[in-house]
């Protein structure tokens, strides 16, 4: 499960405008928060929202290898709170 909505949210952002952003509709935007967030879409909204990629991927980080040490602190507290 992935962390979009959550800051997406957090940072007062419809689905409609990051689609927009992003040149994707809503339902696009939707379809993305319920299933899995790639890791180049996670890249992509990391830096609209200003956010770490991993914060976004949430449980769905476990799919991708850490580069930086910020990366592997973040993945190591995702799974410490599975």
């Amino acid at each position: 499960m992935n962390n979009l909505a959550k800051y997406r949210a957090v940072h007062g952002i419809t689905q409609k405008e990051l689609g927009k952003m992003v040149n994707l509709g809503k339902a696009s935007i939707s379809h993305i928060e319920k299933n899995t967030l790639t890791e180049k879409r996670a890249e992509q909204f990391a830096k609209i929202l200003n956010e770490n990629k991993f914060a976004l991927l949430g449980t769905d980080a476990l799919q991708v290898l850490p580069k930086t040490e910020e990366e592997k602190r973040i993945l190591i507290k995702i799974i410490e709170d599975l």
